[in-house]
């Protein structure tokens, strides 16, 4: 994806230092505690005078060091905030995550403390930080900071040591909160090449590099090459609706290492093809392993053979396969690619992660004899793949995918029993995914499904302003999944109540009839006859009808005016509301609105409204919405922005009745 007002530039570690250009820094930062007297006196922050909080300084420090029998990678920050106004209290909970598998991370050094506006300085004590285990992968330290005033300005530091030399740690230059100035420092010695990521909004305000030297476990220097990157004046970023993480678009800096020049021994390369990590991935003891060896499965097999019985038309199996998997181990929530033990161990947990379920579907056709892979994926809030870099821990979630021709397959995902063959759930489609095998890697772009409701209504309208009548609601694609769930659980009502006509919480239901519920590869239906009140209001000779009672969406998700990040929709929509509808006897309608069409840039949607006076006393109202396009670029945001607008608009729409 490209992200315009964004140069994403990918170059190796080794080039920054030989073309690298020195700007002049214009903040200098300052050390623990040297807090300035304009710190302290400053009531907001002139380039964004409107921001609650801004980040003074941001400071980072990686060194690779030498360690005796192995290396080290030695990670310290340093973070200082000040916080004009209550709504930037909220700054004050900090979360500090690091990982403890597979590379394990320990964390040391912590302290914080809050100078007030009086300049009193508290140190916040050890009974305000806490540890917690996210999940076996990560842990989390929360630092709890009281005694927050308007003024205040409250700083902390950490030390990281970890043993994971092949991804250092990602620098974040800007956050939630403006930044007035992020430094970030990287020594490595010069047998180590790293390949980079650089995300950045302009140019760095410094960019230097020089030789160094690093002190070696033997007590011996080591040349090393010092590297200062940093950025001034950097805008808040913020979550807005429709995007994948917001980390892909924040100024950053990533290192992934290539090669180790060692000068007694061959060169040890990191970065090198796509099949050798194929390869290394297939040997893999939580990957590979867990589906070509059938020792990790035969309990699982067996009860697959038990569950299927004698097969003799192959095409049945892989919606088999996943309708077995879904029933015998449920999805925990979690998004891996490797797992934690073996299949037959997650088959008799009944539980486990997306690798868990869809590993164990590519053993299991496999077994069957379907050719059938894992497609690995980053998920949209684990961010974007960039397939310049044979790097695993670019992905963080697993699919299963039956190939049926050079470029022809079905995608199979088990962490929902609602979903069918070539549905995935919706983290999972962010943009495409790398098919693991080693004699045929290859790069599958990933077609999410449609999104589809459609609203039929054939209602009568009264004096009162109650309308009576039946409507069909037909779903397919994600949210019929979203039906069959609440549907498991609840009764038809129940879900009428909750999802059709929010704000109409009188409407009386009779009659309902759901077809096609466990049918999970038609759409669903679900008929019903109602009666709802107050649809209409009266006023004088007049009465006042809103005839849409519900709809995709009755509120514009898009607020801001302007927004530099695209749009991505997980999947295509559709959306259609078709109402004929009997006027009052005795009532006319004033004026029949105008039809009105709205067509994106590139066709990427429409939107079409009309009303057509089909008798002396019906009425036909025609709502339609789809989205054909899953990506905006941010110079077709205004439009985009106005077609939701009107969309919004048709939904709120009063029909103007005048009795005779």
């Amino acid at each position: 994806m490209i992200i315009l007002r964004f140069r994403r530039i990918f170059l190796p570690y080794c080039f920054l230092f030989c073309c690298a250009a020195v700007v002049a820094q214009p903040i200098e930062s300052s050390k623990w505690g040297k807090v300035s007297e304009e710190e302290v006196n400053m009531t907001q922050y002139a380039p964004y005078p409107a921001a609650s909080a801004v980040v003074l300084q941001d400071v980072g420090t990686t060194v690779l060091k030498d360690l005796g029998d192995k290396w080290g990678v030695e990670f310290d920050r340093h973070r200082r905030i000040k916080i004009f106004d209550a709504t930037a209290f909220d700054q004050g909970n900090l979360t500090i995550y690091y990982r403890t598998d597979p590379a394990i991370e320990k964390i040391s050094d912590m302290e914080a403390q809050l100078i007030l506006p009086n300049g009193e300085r508290l140190k916040i004590k050890g009974d305000n930080i806490f540890t917690e285990n996210v999940n076996p992968a990560w842990s989390v330290k929360k630092i709890f900071i009281p005694n927050l005033q308007p003024g205040s300005i409250l700083e902390y530091r950490y030390h990281i040591h970890s043993e994971n030399i092949v991804t250092l740690a990602d620098w974040y230059f800007q956050s939630e909160l403006p930044t007035r100035w992020s430094e970030f420092t990287t020594v490595v010695p010069i047998i180590f090449e790293y390949a980079n990521l650089i995300n950045r909004p302009k140019d760095f305000d410094l960019l230097e590099s020089e030789e160094t030297t690093s002190l070696a476990a033997n007590g011996s220097r080591i040349s090393a090459k010092m590297a200062h990157y940093g950025l001034s004046n950097l805008p808040p970023l913020k979550v807005e609706p429709f995007m994948t993480t917001i980390d892909d678009y924040k100024a950053h800096i990533g290192f992934q290492l290539s090669t180790i020049n060692y000068t007694d021994r061959p060169t040890q390369r990191f970065m090198s093809t796509w099949e050798n990590l194929a390869r290394s991935l297939e040997g893999h003891e939580k990957l590979g392993y867990q589906y070509l060896k059938s020792a990790r499965f035969e309990k699982a097999w067996q009860a697959f053979v038990d569950y299927v019985g004698p097969v003799s038309d192959k095409s049945i199996i892989p919606a088999s396969v996943l309708k077995f998997v879904c029933s015998n181990i449920k999805w925990n929530g979690e998004y891996r690619m490797f797992m934690p033990e073996t299949i037959d161990a997650a088959f008799e947990r009944r539980t486990g992660s997306s690798a868990d379920v869809n590993l164990t579907m590519v053993a299991l056709l496999r077994k069957a004899g379907i050719d059938a892979v894992p497609v690995l994926i980053s998920t949209r809030s684990h961010g974007s793949i960039h397939p310049q870099y044979p790097f695993y821990e670019q992905f963080n979630s697993v699919v299963a995918y039956i190939r049926q021709g050079s470029d022809t397959g079905i995608l199979l995902d088990a962490t929902d029993p609602f979903q069918p063959v070539n549905e995935l759930r919706d983290q999972h489609y962010n943009g495409g995914g790398w098919q693991l095998d080693s004699k045929n890697p290859q790069w599958l772009v990933l077609h999410p499904p449609l999104i589809s409701e459609v609203w039929y209504g054939n209602l009568r309208l009264f004096e009162d302003g109650s309308m009576t009548g039946k409507f069909t609601i037909e779903i397919e694609g994600p949210f019929a999944a979203d039906w069959r769930h609440e549907l498991e659980h609840k009764t038809p009502k129940q879900v009428l109540k909750k999802r059709f006509a929010a704000s109409y919480p009188d409407v009386i239901y009779d009659s309902i009839v759901v077809t096609n519920q466990t049918a999970i590869v038609e759409p669903i239906q679900v008929g019903f006859k109602c009666r709802i009140p107050n649809t209409a209001n009266a006023l004088n000779n007049f009465l006042y009808c809103k005839p849409v009672l519900d709809f995709f969406m009755l509120e514009n998700p898009f607020k801001s005016l302007k927004r530099i990040f695209p749009v991505n929709f997980p999947y295509f929509h559709r959306a259609h509301y078709i109402l004929n509808l009997e006027l009052p006897l005795g009532y006319t309608l004033v004026e029949v609105p105008p039809s009105e069409k709205i067509v994106l840039p590139h066709d990427g949607g429409k939107l079409a409204f009309s009303i057509t006076q089909t008798g002396q006393r019906q009425v036909q109202l025609t709502l339609k919405m789809e989205i054909s396009q899953l990506d905006f670029m941010p110079e077709d945001y205004d439009k985009l922005r106005q077609f939701f607008d009107l969309m919004v608009e048709k939904t709120q729409l009063q029909l103007v009745l005048q009795k005779s």
